[in-house]
Parts: structure tokens; sequence; C-alpha cells
């Protein structure tokens, strides 16, 4: 199948089902069902916080003009909101001391990989930088609750490890000097890895030999794989396994 870009993301879909890799990023099929109103929650937290980051906009203010953009969504998430805003509040009262030195937000990677036709990309939500030169990438999380991760094997979080390792490889920063946070803005959760180079270069080899393995793989081999999360899939009303159990 066709791969000539890998991501944390998409190495994630063809995990959760081959077949949905395979129409989305193989044969490129659009979706035929409308966004769902999760997705625009999503974007109007990120393009808050950008605002808040970049633009030195207050909270408050743009947490309206984030509403005005991407607030196409119920009830059920407008009073979600104000509990995130205050976690986000608080969060950025607490970052800036003595030690911080700068930042910076929507932090795009592109990284080749020797020897292949593929190359590693995908966007790292922000960085804040400390005079001591370590540095702390972050990731912000909208999911109403913190059931993803098992903060006990946050060290091992592919996502982390994945924009760790492309953080130090486009910055030149030492691994060891860079920490990872999930941040679940409304629950105010922070789980932060701080893993060894060993683990971060582990991790991308893993990453580049499931992309191998993908780049092999015939598209009729890539067969459906039933999981709690079809009933979401954006490709349900034409996968004939799941339209199967429907009847």
């Amino acid at each position: 199948m066709i791969i000539n870009k890998i991501s944390h993301s998409r190495l994630g879909v063809f995990d959760q089902c081959p077949f949905q890799y395979r129409l989305k990023y193989h044969e490129k099929i659009k979706s035929l069902l409308p966004e769902p109103l999760y997705f625009e929650y999503g974007h109007y937290i990120h393009y808050m916080c950008e605002l808040v980051v970049k633009n030195k906009m207050t909270i408050e203010k743009a947490s309206i003009k984030a509403i005005a953009k991407y607030g196409d969504f119920d009830k059920t998430y407008i009073s979600r909101i104000p509990n995130m805003v205050s976690n986000f509040k608080a969060f950025q009262n607490s970052i800036y001391s003595d030690e911080f030195e700068s930042e910076s937000t929507e932090i795009e990677f592109k990284i080749p990989i020797k020897g292949e036709n593929f190359y590693f990309n995908g966007f790292i939500d922000r960085d804040i930088r400390f005079k001591n030169d370590n540095v702390l990438i972050l990731d912000y999380k909208t999911s109403k609750k913190r059931n993803q991760v098992n903060k006990n094997y946050i060290n091992q979080d592919p996502q982390l490890l994945t924009y760790i390792w492309a953080y130090s490889e486009t910055t030149g920063t030492p691994i060891d000097a860079i920490s990872g946070m999930l941040f679940y803005l409304e629950s105010g959760d922070k789980l932060i890895a701080r893993p060894d180079s060993r683990s971060v270069s582990m991790h991308i080899h893993e990453c580049i030999a499931k992309a191998k393995k993908i780049e092999k793989m015939e598209p009729e081999q890539a067969k459906a794989n039933l999981n709690k999360f079809c009933r979401w899939c954006e490709y349900r009303t034409i996968c004939p396994t799941f339209i199967a159990t429907q009847k």
C-alpha cells in the first residue's frame, strides 16, 4: 500500500483497522459522513490556546474568538468550556517563572528516513523552553476523561516518544533534556514523560518497521478489524464487515 509519509496518527489508524487505513490513506476515499462535533471542539480548543500563546491574547477573549470560528457544537460541549478555560489559565500562571525563556506553538516537523521512501511528519502543539536548556513539549487533549493513557506507562506513550524524537531531530536538543506532556484540559490532568534515549530509539525503529510492513502489504490484505471504535468510524457506511454486524 501507499505510504509516502508516516505519523503517530496514521500508524494508529493502521493498528486500529488496516481496512480503514486502506480507504483513508491508500485509496484516499473521502468520508461520506459529516465531521463529528468533537472535531470542531478540538479545533476550538487548539485555536484558543494558540491565540493565547502566539498572539498574547487573554484567555477569555481567545475563548470568545475561537467559539466564533469553531463554535458549531451543541450545548453539551458549550457547558464543558468554562472548566477547560479555568484549567488552562491555571497552567499559564504556573509556567512563567524566573526559569522560563521562550515558547512557540504549532511546530511542524517533516523528517526523512534514511534509505526509505517515506518520512515522519506531524505537529507539536507547543514547546516551552527554560533557561537551564530543558524543554517541555505539550500535546493538548480535548477528551472529557483521561482514560486513553495509563499514567504508569506514560514513559512508553507512543505519541510522546515520537514527538520527543522529532523535536530532538529538528532542533538538536538532547533527548535527555526534553520532557513531554499530555495535558487534558478539561480535567486538568497532566501526564509527563521523561523517557531515555534508548526507549525513544526503540520506538522509532518499531514505527519504521511497521511502515515497511504497510508498504509491502497488498490492499486486499488490509482486512477490517472490528473494535469498539467502529461505530464512530468515518467509513462505517461502506465497510462490509461493520455493515454485516448491523443486520
